[in-house]
């Protein structure tokens, strides 16, 4: 429906701030520029993150619309030459602001619908789920949003962060595999099984500290 040159995408819990619309007003002026990558600020409970990548998540949202096309596919991003595509510094001025997970209520209410959906285009895209592609993919979001964006430095809020980015990805995973057949395979079986085995040496080590 869009039918200027520039084309800037923004969901109903985003604004742009005032630094950050002057700088896009700006870009629009360059004729070597086809797309611009925005760092996006992530509010959760009403709370910034300290962690960089939350604080300044690059976010492509602005293009040529004579020169990119949109993908259909959901979270997907198009294709622009590293020479055309122009990413605005990691400032807490020029950042599009995204007042997300406001409410328990609505953290669960999101999770559940677009959930289903990014499921749906992962087996759209052809992929295979596996247990072991699974506890992958949520160990490694749980690592880099709790140990090495440090968390605990933004206290309650910085946990529950943790835990909500965490839990979504948990639900895709989940309704990938309905959306797969919900089987139980050997090969899925062995990899819990040997993941019940590690818990297991975990819970032998730590217990006699916990009767303590």
């Amino acid at each position: 429906a869009a039918t200027q040159e520039w084309v800037l995408a923004l969901d109903p819990d985003e604004r742009i701030t005032p630094g950050l619309a002057e700088e896009l007003r700006r870009l629009t002026t360059r004729d070597d520029v086809d797309a611009v990558v925005i760092p996006r600020m992530n509010f959760d409970l009403g709370y910034p993150p300290s962690n960089p990548y939350e604080r300044y998540e690059p976010q492509l949202r602005m293009y040529r619309r004579s020169r990119v096309t949109w993908p259909e596919i959901p979270n997907k991003l198009p294709q622009v030459p590293p020479e055309r595509l122009h990413r605005i510094a990691a400032r807490d001025d020029l950042v599009m602001m995204h007042d997300r997970s406001r409410t328990i209520p609505e953290v669960l209410d999101r999770s559940l619908r677009i959930a289903q959906l990014q499921a749906q285009s992962m087996l759209d895209r052809g992929e295979v789920f596996t247990a072991r592609a699974m506890l992958s993919a949520l160990w490694l979001r749980t690592w880099r949003q709790l140990v090495v964006g440090r968390a605990w430095r933004d206290g309650v809020p910085g946990l529950l962060r943790v835990g909500i980015l965490v839990g979504f990805h948990f639900y895709v995973w989940a309704a990938f595999w309905q959306l797969s057949g919900a089987q139980r395979t050997p090969e899925d079986e062995r990899t819990v099984g040997r993941l019940g085995m590690v818990l297991g040496v975990v819970r032998a080590v730590v217990k006699p500290f916990a009767l303590v």
